[in-house]
């Protein structure tokens, strides 16, 4: 009998203290509720009457939103997209069953910024949901915080972020393709990235392979497959963990297009393409995006023009880029900028018996040529998917303007060493294969540039060659 009294003593006992340990809770978020309040109303006097007790029972958000330094690991899949002086479009990749509210701070200051559009995107009742976020009204060469925490006040994650400077000396480009995300020690090389100090990413192709291991004959790719991988690499590449962000533009190749050197007559491309835009929105109205047919867009950067081609979803036996997107192409065109042209696969690839421009459409890459030398503009053109690095020189001699073309690949996946004797090509100036590498451009920011400085460098950040683009 007293063994009986016992049990029920202490079970009425710990739902007490359960009771008052979840009143507790109850009255702490709502002091972290009124403090972000009053925090985004611009009262921080009364703001920090509210979260200084909490900080000091060591509640890590209110901390965080006072300014206070925390070391705080990334938990979930954060990408910088679109940007511009003021504004900025955040995509994150987190648990689906999570209720979260995002916050940005200006490093400095207790002010809140809150996203003026928060989207959610879940497909398919997978367990993962993506977020578009943006943030406008900010400040170009200011450092900004983005803090995540969940419904029950709990610290998520932290990610630092900036808007783009008015001007930069000498803008930075890094040009990405070929990220198989199936690969162990992925972290060196994107540490070595992540030390060059890029301005930019452009991952231009085979972001995502969504095709690996599918066989296209047994309907291995489906419009769940395609969201399931994409989230999958999303969730495993250390690029989307950096603590210091950095704006990514995005367009896509055959394998996260979803079909093996696919053109037009993949069944899903439509779908695909949807899909791809949630990873990779476009969606800031105060960004001058221009959208092309596809997933084409172009846009302009530090007195740059750089075109982004969908060399997918118009593809067939006789066009590369289809009729609807050359005519979009020509109307992006700029003679008072270089033009960059931003394609999955190479353009000058005639050397070789793989995918190209050159090489699977001939005829009507000769037409191409023809059309850019009507314009008697500059250009340099920019690729990936060859599993090896290179910098061409298209001389007059052979072409109808003067101009050059860089490929980089890969960032992780499969390399095969002596690629570049195999193939050899009349146009190469530089090149490097059997490693896995990335490349960086960089240019003088007073006008049309005269040089373009390229570097690529392997895992460990060894710098494996570089070249100089004239353009006198």
């Amino acid at each position: 009998m007293h063994s009986i009294y016992r049990l029920l003593t202490a079970f009425f006992l710990y739902s007490f203290l359960s009771a008052c340990a979840s009143l507790a809770h109850q009255s702490q978020l709502s002091d972290f509720n009124d403090g972000l309040e009053l925090l985004v109303a611009g009262k921080q006097k009364q703001a920090r009457e509210k979260l200084n007790p909490l900080c000091q029972s060591k509640h890590k958000a209110s901390c965080l939103f006072l300014g206070k330094a925390l070391d705080v690991s990334p938990d979930l899949a954060v990408m910088q997209g679109v940007t511009t002086l003021s504004s900025t479009q955040l995509v994150v990749a987190a648990p689906e069953k999570e209720l979260l509210k995002f916050y940005a701070r200006k490093k400095g200051e207790l002010k809140l910024f809150l996203p003026s559009l928060s989207n959610e995107f879940v497909f398919f009742k997978r367990s993962e949901k993506i977020y578009h976020l943006n943030f406008k009204d900010l400040k170009p060469s200011e450092s900004y915080e983005l803090i995540v925490f969940n419904e029950s006040g709990k610290l998520l994650d932290s990610r630092n972020f900036r808007t783009f400077e008015k001007k930069i000396e000498k803008p930075k480009v890094a040009v990405l393709s070929c990220m198989r995300d199936d690969y162990k020690n992925l972290d060196t090389i994107w540490n070595s990235l992540e030390k060059n100090q890029a301005d930019l990413l452009f991952m231009i192709g085979d972001n995502s392979y969504i095709d690996h291991g599918l066989s296209p004959l047994l309907n291995g790719v489906t419009p769940q497959k395609i969201w399931e991988r994409q989230l999958e690499t999303r969730l495993r590449l250390p690029v989307f963990r950096w603590k210091n962000l950095v704006p990514v533009y995005g367009v896509w190749d055959d394998h996260d297009y979803g079909l093996n050197n696919g053109g037009a007559e993949y069944k899903y491309k439509t779908e695909s393409a949807k899909l791809f835009r949630v990873f990779f929105p476009l969606d800031l109205p105060e960004a001058k995006i221009e959208k092309g047919p596809g997933i084409s867009f172009s846009l302009q950067w530090q007195k740059q023009n750089f075109i982004f081609l969908d060399n997918r979803s118009f593809r067939d036996a006789h066009f590369h880029f289809g009729k609807k997107q050359r005519k979009w192409i020509s109307k992006q065109l700029n003679s008072q900028s270089l033009n960059w042209l931003v394609s999955g696969d190479q353009f000058f690839g005639g050397y070789h018996d793989f995918e190209s421009f050159q090489g699977s459409h001939p005829k009507a890459f000769k037409q191409f040529l023809k059309e850019l030398n009507r314009k008697n503009h500059e250009y340099l053109f920019v690729s990936g998917d060859r599993h090896l690095s290179e910098t061409m020189k298209l001389s007059a001699a052979q072409y109808p303007f003067l101009s050059y073309e860089v490929t980089s690949s890969p960032v992780h996946s499969s390399v095969y060493e002596d690629a570049l004797e195999r193939h050899p090509n009349p146009n190469r100036r530089k090149g490097v294969d059997g490693t896995w590498n990335f490349m960086t451009l960089q240019w003088e920011a007073s006008g049309k540039p005269e040089t373009i400085d390229v570097k690529a460098k392997d895992q460990n950040g060894k710098l494996i060659f570089e070249d100089q683009l004239l353009y006198p």
